[in-house]
């Protein structure tokens, strides 16, 4: 299976790619895309999905990640997406959509306290690689409660912009029938301020695409997530869709900025589903990105060299502030056995 071009997540070998580089040949070439008037309209059809590429590599775990295989993981992207020491604190630029990203409740649909989890439960998280972070640690933290079962699948690289790498509406109903969780975590959007693929007019035949950040784009990546969301509900499963956190690079975090914002104009039109801001969750300033900060009253580093992803005390510390929201949203009884907070 080929990594999708230009991916943030990617973990294949090779030379290092400088990402303010690779993000400017992406948009040299998206820039070269004419999407003919009957594509833009076929997108706003619904046309059967493509089936994933991935099939064959489709393997429910039986066991959740341990943290262990995470530092393998990350400890290869290290190597391919270094970022220079300049980036590492940096600021999301005033003109993107701050107010959506900085909402720390569900929408006012959803704002009544539930008891999803008040008797245990699966809690299935699904995503990219920062998922599956944020599902080892949530494993971690939530170790002390043997009612509690963490299902921990995600799929690196992917979003819901490439189908053909990777399909998550369609991979997602078979986990909703093994696994039957009361809760449903999403973490995506870090691999979507991309071109939004759409299905082949013919067997055989070049996806056509969207362009990002375009009108058309934003309509059919909303009905993307809208569709995730509602497979989980529909099974009587409460849905928390996380946004991506705040990134190092500037204009890839305006990026995904926008990307969020999307997520959550969608996830808003769906009943049982909350989006919930992840901006301070590893920095004591929402919307700003650290590398670093005081947790549990010590200098903790938070973010690993590519500016993307969380060390292990990061995702620890994610997942501690996911099992605080969930006390106080959702009925866990159970409090984070090994919590960390920020600025204490």
């Amino acid at each position: 299976m080929t990594t999708p071009p230009n991916d943030p997540h990617t973990t294949s070998p090779g030379p290092a790619v400088d990402p303010k580089e690779a993000r400017r040949a992406r948009r040299i070439a998206l820039a070269g895309i004419c999407i003919p008037l009957g594509i833009a309209l076929a997108s706003l059809m619904r046309v059967s999905h493509l089936p994933s590429a991935d099939a064959s590599a489709h393997t429910v775990p039986a066991t959740t990640t341990t943290s262990t295989q995470h530092i393998v993981a990350r400890g290869a992207l290290t190597a391919s997406r270094a970022l220079t020491s300049s980036s590492l604190s940096t600021t999301v630029p005033s003109t993107t959509t701050t107010p959506k990203q900085a909402r720390q409740a569900p929408s006012s649909q959803q704002d009544s306290t539930s008891s999803v989890l008040a008797h245990g439960g699966k809690i299935l998280v699904i995503g990219d690689s920062i998922s599956q972070d944020l599902g080892a640690g949530l494993h971690y933290e939530l170790d002390a409660n043997p009612q509690i079962q963490v299902i921990n699948f995600g799929k690196p690289s992917s979003g819901l912009t490439i189908p053909s790498f990777y399909d998550w509406p369609s991979q997602l109903p078979s986990l909703l029938d093994s696994y039957k969780p009361s809760l449903v975590v999403v973490l995506l959007g870090a691999n979507d301020a991309r071109a939004l693929e759409l299905p082949s007019s013919s067997p055989g035949s070049p996806a056509a695409s969207l362009t990002f950040g375009t009108p058309v784009w934003g309509a059919e990546y909303r009905w993307r997530v809208r569709q995730l969301a509602s497979e989980a509900t529909s099974t009587g499963a409460t849905l928390l869709y996380l946004g991506a956190p705040v990134m190092a690079d500037p204009s890839y975090a305006a990026e995904v900025t926008s990307v969020n914002a999307q997520a959550a104009a969608a996830i808003a039109q769906v009943p049982g589903a909350s989006f919930v801001s992840t901006w301070s969750w590893l920095s004591p300033q929402p919307g700003r990105f650290v590398s670093s900060a005081l947790v549990n009253g010590q200098l903790t580093g938070l973010r690993i060299a590519d500016g993307i992803h969380p060390t292990e005390a990061g995702w620890n510390l994610m997942a501690t502030t996911l099992v605080s929201y969930l006390h106080a949203h959702d009925g866990l009884k159970t409090p984070a056995s090994h919590p960390l907070q920020l600025g204490r």
